[in-house]
């Protein structure tokens, strides 16, 4: 909050006309952050010493962000209204019958379109900063948050088909009381057509209880990640803190590389949180393994980047499923 504040002020002194009653405002904030009232000098030099915070620098670069970060909640059940996890209120729990009426879509889309989203995300980030380059056409011209709208959408059609092919006659309790075993047997066996549906129904039923087991899981592998990622930060800071040298500071984090996407991996396979949750580390893991940029590019972003990842693990030590009731 503090950088993004001291970028929002950095913003409003170039502004004219503004409104005495947000200056009032202002004022008071600063004096919260500072303890007391400061001079305008010592604030400007902070102003001038923070680095600019990772956000998106357009209004369309909004949008698309968005987008992109609704369809990531979407998979979780940590943004699902529907579900009160710390019963505030009165709820159900969460049962695979209640996630398939819904059509939740933690239950159709695979793990590899959530690191396809992830990465559709840290793409466009790039957009952010190369604006005044001009070297973000290629990236708009692709309109990620079009495309993956598109792959959700057919991956639910496509569930829906499934589901459809599956559904039985609500009063037959049991194959066993219908039809002897055997006789079963010969039909399957008959039918090239009867097989090939009664697999699609087996696999999707493997396929909707290996979900709801992760599901189940996911309490024991977000205490584990909310561990590794304070593992991290706390390496992180160590070298941002110790490390006097840009060159030093980029061979001690490129060990860290292997923790970060090992990170990511359980995240997205086996947890309640959104893929977007991972969208600093996935940024940070492309520049300490590209070639395209210097030493100094890769300790300003990591000084722009650490805001996020405090505050994402900041949210995950508080709003997870271990901590739920």
């Amino acid at each position: 909050f503090v950088v993004q504040w001291q970028w929002l002020q950095k913003y409003m002194s170039r502004v004219r006309g503004i409104d005495q009653k947000v200056k009032m405002l202002a004022k008071a904030i600063d004096e919260s952050i500072y303890g007391g009232v400061v001079s305008s000098f010592l604030t400007t030099m902070v102003r001038k010493r923070l680095p600019l915070p990772f956000v998106p620098r357009r209004a369309c670069h909004w949008d698309g962000h968005t987008v992109l970060t609704a369809l990531a909640q979407s998979c979780s059940l940590m943004h699902d209204t529907r579900f009160d996890l710390y019963e505030l209120h009165q709820s159900s729990p969460i049962s695979l019958e209640e996630l398939m009426r819904g059509m939740h879509p933690i239950l159709y889309i695979p793990q590899e379109e959530k690191s396809q989203l992830l990465a559709a995300i840290s793409t466009t980030q790039l957009a952010w900063n190369e604006v005044r380059r001009g070297k973000s056409n290629w990236i708009n011209e692709l309109d990620f948050p079009a495309r993956m709208k598109n792959s959700f959408a057919n991956y639910r059609g496509q569930f829906e088909i499934e589901l459809s092919k599956a559904r039985v006659d609500q009063d037959i309790k049991t194959v066993e009381n219908q039809v002897e075993a055997s006789a079963l047997e010969e039909l399957v066996g008959a039918d090239a057509k009867a097989c090939s549906d009664f697999d699609g129904y087996r696999l999707l039923k493997n396929r909707l209880l290996d979900a709801f087991v992760r599901i189940q899981l996911s309490p024991l592998a977000e205490f584990w990640c909310v561990h590794m990622e304070l593992s991290l930060c706390g390496g992180i800071c160590k070298i941002l803190l110790e490390c006097s040298n840009e060159s030093d500071a980029r061979q001690q984090l490129v060990p860290l590389v292997s923790e970060m996407k090992k990170l990511m991996d359980v995240v997205v396979s086996n947890t309640g949180w959104a893929a977007s949750d991972m969208g600093a580390y996935q940024f940070l893991v492309w520049a300490l393994e590209g070639n395209g940029v210097d030493d100094t590019s890769d300790n300003q972003l990591l000084r722009s980047l650490m805001p996020t990842i405090l505050s994402k693990l900041s949210h995950h030590s508080f709003y997870s499923f271990f901590v739920c009731k």
